[in-house]
């Protein structure tokens, strides 16, 4: 089973939707950092994001000193990046895991290290196509995603709509 590490803004606009437990339909295991958990704020994402953690839905990775300097390296190394991106990304790097990030700087650096990254729009793909949701509910959902969160690939956003709008 692949491993999918997920960034902060994944998690936040999967819970947001409430969508948050259909990743458990798909057979990937689910990987964060506690950097990323620190990162969420908002309590009624915290909250839907606890209970996906409590249910043993995703592992949350917590790092040894020796793991907390090769992040620390990392950071000095990408100075545009966080050190949540940076553990996100360190996580990836020694699972071998597939990189859930809506991060541009992060998936650009991540790619050029040969990861294999992935943003939610792959979410959507995966739980249309493995039958979780119908095409309605995705485009529903997708539109939703949206309006609140505008930096997502606009012309990514209108071929998924369109295709899902015609059943």
């Amino acid at each position: 089973m692949r491993i999918v590490i997920n960034d902060a803004n994944i998690l936040m606009d999967l819970a947001d939707l409430d969508m948050l437990d259909l990743l458990s339909s798909l057979e990937y295991e689910y990987h964060t950092t506690d950097f990323v958990i620190a990162e969420v704020d908002d309590d009624r994402q915290r909250i839907k994001i606890d209970d996906f953690i409590n249910n043993a839905k995703m592992i949350v990775k917590t790092f040894n000193d020796t793991e907390l300097s090769k992040i620390i390296a990392l950071s000095g190394e990408f100075s545009s990046l966080s050190i949540t991106d940076c553990s996100v990304l360190h996580h990836s790097k020694e699972t071998h895991g597939i990189l859930m990030t809506g991060d541009g700087k992060l998936r650009k650096i991540a790619q050029n290290a040969d990861l294999e990254v992935r943003g939610i729009l792959f979410v959507f793909d995966q739980l249309v196509e493995k039958n979780v949701i119908k095409e309605e509910t995705a485009y529903n959902k997708l539109k939703e995603l949206y309006t609140f969160n505008s930096r997502l690939p606009a012309d990514e956003i209108r071929v998924r709509l369109e295709k899902w709008e015609k059943t």
